[in-house]
């Protein structure tokens, strides 16, 4: 797989540029993995970390970080729970804290040369340097939810925070509770295709042309945000999903019984034989997926496969540390340590 060819579209938006074996050799740049309660850490290979800083223990509070990406040198994390988290670092090492808010964000992207940031509730706002931002749309969805809720006749809106964002050809599309999406081009105008799978929370990936968007029980697929069909494996009434990814060549899906499935387009999957997949997982390349637990532990267990999930071995980490996102920023100065 060549350099620069894994996209900046992946959902819980990371960015996994690199070439070589993994395991035998060191990949430019540093890789860079946060987590609720305001943990960070890098690292020279993803295998052993160090610089951790934290600012509590993982919890679901106002510490929250959930979405990161890395571009021209630089790297930003983001999260919230009541307020905007956006943190910046050109090193993996030293952090700048920012006060710019547009509300709990839960999406990062580095596209054409700038940082876009996306909210929960739909608002956009674009850096070039990750310091200074500026809002540049704000889709106001809670004007959206109430004349939907007036529409079907509920006393309430129904809840329909934005949990995830991805993008492909121009067109960016969000996901979230309830089987809530929307979309848009220009931060302008936005669009809101119908709920999928209404009782589920949905998360999206895209692999640079189209999108995939997984529930608790099925998987849907798009060419453009807005029309989706139902894609889902075969799999019993009993199987909840757990995590959708992709690893720059496959979408890889997993249950919470470590079951996966694998496609190479979005459309026709298969189950994968002989490999097991933990927890949540997030690939940022097809060799190194990493797993870790769920967003409250305080747990040292940050897993990563460099076989495709046959096996799975325990990173070093400085201290115990809540992870909820990776990413690799190849721009980055390589550590010294």
């Amino acid at each position: 797989m060549g350099e620069m060819r894994l996209s900046v579209f992946f959902s819980i938006i990371w960015l996994a540029l690199g070439t070589g074996i993994f395991a035998g050799e060191k990949t430019a740049g540093v890789y860079i993995a946060a987590g609720h309660g305001g943990h960070r850490m890098s690292s020279a290979d993803g295998i052993t970390w160090s610089n951790h800083e934290f600012w509590d223990k993982p919890a679901h509070n106002q510490n929250d970080l959930k979405a990161i990406a890395a571009g021209n040198g630089i790297c930003v994390v983001v999260g919230g729970f009541s307020k905007s988290n956006i943190l910046t670092t050109t090193d993996g090492i030293n952090w700048h804290r920012n006060d710019f808010n547009i509300g709990v964000l839960s999406g990062v992207f580095f596209i054409e040369g700038r940082f876009l940031i996306f909210g929960e509730g739909g608002r956009v706002a674009a850096s070039t340097d990750g310091l200074s931002w500026k809002s540049v749309g704000d889709a106001k969805v809670r004007d959206y939810l109430k004349v939907e809720a007036e529409k079907l006749g509920l006393e309430k809106s129904i809840k329909s925070n934005i949990r995830r964002w991805s993008y492909a050809k121009g067109q960016f599309v969000g996901s979230g509770d309830n089987g809530f999406l929307i979309t848009t081009r220009d931060f302008t105008e936005w669009n809101y295709p119908p709920r999928i799978e209404p009782q589920s929370r949905l998360f999206i990936q895209s692999d640079g042309d189209s999108f995939v968007v997984r529930g608790e029980r099925t998987v849907h697929f798009s060419t453009d945000g807005m029309t989706w069909k139902d894609v889902s494996p075969e799999f019993d009434e009993r199987t909840r999903l757990a995590t959708l990814t992709h690893d720059g060549e496959r979408y890889l899906l997993n249950d919470r019984g470590g079951n996966g499935w694998e496609s190479a387009d979005g459309e026709a999957w298969k189950a994968i034989s002989g490999a097991t997949f933990p927890n949540t997982i997030e690939a940022l390349r097809p060799d190194l997926i990493y797993s870790f637990a769920t967003y409250w532990k305080y747990t040292e267990e940050l897993k990563y496969s460099t076989d495709g999930g046959k096996s799975w071995a325990l990173a070093t980490l400085p201290a115990p540390a809540g992870v909820t996102c990776v990413v690799h920023a190849s721009g980055m100065a390589p550590l010294k340590n």
